[in-house]
Formats: structure tokens, C-alpha cells, sequence
């Protein structure tokens, strides 16, 4: 399976991840991927509108981000490095290690940042709302 870039983080991004599931393979199904996140890079915060994701941590360390209110929009543009400084009564943040999962349903903001030193490697699978 190829190694592509994400949609999320532009063109920048050293983030890569590669399809297992593509929308239309499964009934509901929008995606199943396993992604790859380097050292001190980030998965910027976006939303999604129509559809629930779940992660999967399979190596690595790193902060998971996710608003506690749905349509948290101030979240745009807020680096994910900066999760320590956020606001804890409108976003959690949790350790993303190995074996933690973590469902994101949509209208919720959400972020991933790997302080390093190691890839993180991971899955999400996307389900269609």
C-alpha cells in the first residue's frame, strides 16, 4: 500500500499514512489507515462534520487533543505543540500510548502532537454519521 500525505496539516506536513479501507469499500466505512506522525511534528486541530473516527495507538508517545464541546471553532489555527497551555475546562488532553484508543465523534476538535523522541505509529478508521 502507498504511503501518502494526510489531509490535514498542508503541505508541510511530515506526517504520512496509508489507506487500509477507502470510502465505498464498506457500507458506513470512509476510511481505515495506518498513519505514521515523526518527532516533534503534529497532526493540526480540525473537525470533521460528518463522521466519527477512532484511534488506535501502536507505538510512540504522544498528546491527544479533543474539545469537550462539539463545534469549538477558536480551536482553528491553535498549534498542537501548545496543548499544555490550553484551556483544560474546554479541551482534554490525554497521553496517547501504545494500546489506548480514543473515538472522536464529529463536531468535535481534535489534535495530535509527538513530543518525540520516536515515531508514533497508529490507525484510525473513520464511520460515516
Amino acid at each position: 500500500l502507498p504511503w501518502q500525505r494526510p489531509s490535514h496539516g498542508g503541505p508541510s506536513t511530515l506526517a504520512r499514512k496509508r489507506a487500509i479501507l477507502r470510502e465505498g469499500d464498506l457500507p458506513h466505512v470512509v476510511g481505515f489507515s495506518e498513519a505514521v506522525l515523526p518527532p516533534r511534528a503534529s497532526v493540526e486541530w480540525h473537525v470533521h462534520w460528518s463522521k466519527s473516527e477512532v484511534f488506535f495507538c501502536l507505538n510512540g508517545t504522544a498528546s491527544f487533543g479533543v474539545a469537550v464541546l462539539p463545534d469549538s471553532a477558536w480551536l482553528a489555527g491553535s498549534p498542537p505543540a501548545e496543548m499544555g497551555g490550553l484551556d483544560r475546562q474546554r479541551v482534554q488532553v490525554v497521553a496517547f500510548v501504545p494500546g489506548t484508543t480514543i473515538a472522536v465523534r464529529p463536531r468535535f476538535w481534535h489534535a495530535i502532537f509527538n513530543p518525540g523522541p520516536a515515531e508514533l505509529q497508529f490507525t484510525v478508521f473513520g464511520v460515516a454519521d
